[in-house]
C-alpha cells in the first residue's frame, strides 16, 4: 500500500472514531435530536430570511433537517471536518506531512464544529478545497486555472462564513503576483451570484445587517459578555431597520473612545489566536472539555504555532501565500468583528496545510515566538461565554418539547454552573407556568423584568401569565410594553391591549 493511501486509511479511521465518541459524549449534554440557538436561524427554523446572515448554511442546512433530521445533519457535517485531513492525505509523501494529514483528522477545533449545525464546518471543507485546489507550481499550464478555481472555492466558503474574504487582501502581503487577480475574480463569483440571486428577490446585500450587528457587538466587552436571550434582545431592541442601528451605534462608540476602541482591537485580535479560544452563544471550552476534545488541545497547538511562524517566514511558492494570510486574516476579522473559536475553525484547514510542510531549523525562533504568542494569547483571554450556557440552551429546547420538569432541573445545573441573569429567570417563569405553578412563575418573571426591562419577550410572557391569573390590568399592561417594544406581537397579542378576543393560547 503506497504512503497516500496508508495515510487517507489512518485519517479515516482515527476521524471516525473520535467524531463518533465526541458525539456520543455530546448527546449526553445537548441532545442531538435538538436544534440550540443560531442552529434554528441557520436551518430557516425561525422563518427568517436565509440571506440575513451568509446564505449557505441555511440553504444545505434547511432541506437537509427537514428532510434527515438533526441527527442526520450533524453526522453530514461532522463529515465535511474530515474532508481537510483527507486532502492533506493525497499529498502525504513524507512522514512529516502523513503525520500533520493524521494530526488533522482529530483536530478538536474541527471535530467540534461538525457537531454543530452550524457554518464551520462547510466552510473549512471549502477552505480545505481551496488551498487544495491552489496549484503547487506557479508555472504549470494549468496554474492560471486552478487559482481561479481556489479563488471559486474560497468564494463559495465565503457563503457560510463570510469573513474569509479577508484571506485575499491578507494574501497581498505575501506577494502573490499577477495570479491573485485570477484568484480574487474566482473569490468573487459565487459572492456576485448570490448578491444578484437576493437582488432579483428584491432584497438587499446579503448578510449585511449581520455584519453590522458583529461590529458593533465588537465594541464593548459587556455586549460580548451579555449572551444570547431576553438580556441581549433588550440590548439590541427589535427595530427591522436595525442594519443601520448597528452601524451608528459601532461608529458612535468608536467616535466617542478612538483610544480605547484601538487597545480593544489588539486585545480581540490577541484573543483570537487563543487556546481553546472564546465562545459566545455555548460555553464551547466546557463543551470541549465535556466531550473529551479539550484533551487534544495540543494537536491544533501545533498547527496554528507552525502557520503563526510561517506567515512571519516561508517559501512563497505554491499554496504557500494563500496559508500564510490566515494568520493577518484572522487578526484582522477578530480585531474588526470579534474573537470566537467557531470563526476561527473554518481557518484551520489553512493552518494544517502550513504544518504539513516540515519545518526548517532556520524558523526555530519564529517557532518559539508562535508559541509564546500563543500562550500570552490563551492566558489573557476575554472569557465572553458566561458559564453554564450550554444548560440554559438546553433548557429552552426542553420547555419547546414539553418537558418542564427536566428544563427546571437543567436550569439548578445552569445556577450551579455559575450562571445568573434574566434568562434564568424568563426560562424558570415559563417552565414554572405550564407546570401549574403560577405564583412562583410570576416571582421569576417579575424578576427578569428587572434585570432585562427592554426585553419585549419578557414582557410577553408575563403578559399571558397574568392573563391566566386573572389579572386583567397587569396583562394589559404588560402586552402593551411588550407591543411598544416590538410591534410584531401586537397580532399575538392584541387580545390584551385592548383588541379584543379571548387571549393568546
Amino acid at each position: 500500500m503506497s504512503r497516500p493511501a496508508a495515510t487517507l486509511a489512518a485519517v479515516i479511521i482515527a476521524g471516525t472514531i473520535t467524531r463518533a465518541a465526541a458525539l456520543l459524549a455530546m448527546d449526553g449534554i445537548l441532545p442531538l435530536g435538538w436544534l440550540y440557538v443560531d442552529e434554528h436561524t441557520y436551518t430557516a427554523g425561525t422563518g427568517a430570511d436565509p440571506f440575513e446572515k451568509p446564505p449557505g448554511t441555511a440553504l444545505l442546512a434547511g432541506p437537509l433537517v427537514a428532510v434527515a433530521g438533526p441527527v442526520a445533519a450533524r453526522a453530514v457535517f461532522s463529515a465535511f471536518t474530515l474532508l481537510p485531513a483527507v486532502l492533506l492525505s493525497r499529498r502525504a509523501t513524507g512522514r512529516w506531512s502523513s503525520l500533520a494529514a493524521l494530526l488533522a483528522s482529530f483536530d478538536p477545533f474541527l471535530v467540534y464544529a461538525g457537531m454543530q449545525i452550524l457554518p464551520e464546518a462547510p466552510a473549512a471543507a471549502l477552505a480545505a478545497a481551496a488551498v487544495a485546489a491552489m496549484p503547487r507550481d506557479a508555472s504549470s499550464a494549468r496554474a492560471g486555472s486552478r487559482t481561479a478555481l481556489s479563488g471559486v472555492a474560497l468564494g463559495a466558503s465565503c457563503l457560510f462564513r463570510a469573513e474569509l474574504a479577508l484571506l485575499a487582501p491578507a494574501s497581498l502581503l505575501y506577494r502573490p503576483g499577477r495570479r491573485w487577480f485570477l484568484f480574487a475574480a474566482g473569490l468573487a463569483a459565487p459572492l456576485a451570484a448570490a448578491v444578484l440571486f437576493h437582488a432579483c428577490g428584491g432584497g438587499g446585500i446579503p448578510a449585511a445587517t449581520n455584519a453590522s450587528e458583529n461590529a458593533w457587538l465588537g465594541t464593548r466587552i459587556e455586549l460580548l459578555r451579555t449572551p444570547p436571550g431576553v438580556e441581549f434582545e433588550a440590548l439590541v431592541g427589535m427595530d427591522p431597520g436595525a442594519g443601520d442601528t448597528f452601524l451608528s451605534r459601532a461608529a458612535d462608540s468608536v467616535l466617542s473612545d478612538p483610544g480605547g476602541t484601538a487597545l480593544f482591537a489588539l486585545r480581540k485580535a490577541l484573543a483570537g489566536v487563543a487556546v481553546p479560544g472564546e465562545g459566545r452563544n455555548l460555553d464551547d471550552p466546557w463543551l470541549m472539555r465535556r466531550t473529551g476534545l479539550l484533551y487534544l488541545l495540543p494537536v491544533s497547538a501545533v498547527a496554528l504555532v507552525i502557520g503563526l511562524a510561517g506567515s512571519f517566514r516561508g517559501s512563497a511558492g505554491g499554496a504557500c501565500w494563500l496559508t500564510r494570510a490566515a494568520f493577518p486574516a484572522l487578526l484582522a476579522s477578530s480585531a474588526l468583528f470579534f474573537p470566537a473559536l467557531r470563526y476561527r475553525t473554518a481557518l484551520m484547514p489553512l493552518f494544517w496545510d502550513a504544518a504539513s510542510r516540515a519545518p526548517a531549523r532556520r524558523n526555530l525562533r519564529f517557532l518559539c515566538a508562535s508559541a509564546l504568542v500563543l500562550t500570552a494569547a490563551s492566558v489573557t483571554g476575554i472569557d465572553a461565554a458566561r458559564p453554564g450556557l450550554a444548560y440554559v440552551a438546553r433548557a429552552g429546547e426542553e420547555i419547546d418539547h414539553g418537558l418542564p420538569l427536566e428544563a427546571l432541573a437543567t436550569l439548578d445545573s445552569a445556577r450551579a454552573r455559575g450562571f445568573r441573569g434574566a434568562d434564568l429567570h424568563n426560562l424558570g417563569g415559563i417552565a414554572l407556568a405550564v407546570t401549574g405553578r403560577r405564583e412562583e412563575a410570576l416571582r421569576e418573571l417579575l424578576l427578569a423584568q428587572e434585570m432585562a426591562p427592554g426585553s419585549p419577550s419578557v414582557w410577553r410572557n408575563s403578559a399571558v401569565l397574568y392573563h391566566e391569573m386573572g389579572m386583567t390590568g397587569e396583562a394589559q399592561t404588560a402586552a402593551r410594553r411588550a407591543v411598544s417594544l416590538y410591534p410584531g406581537l401586537e397580532p399575538l397579542l392584541s387580545p390584551l391591549t385592548g383588541g379584543g378576543g379571548d387571549g393568546p393560547r
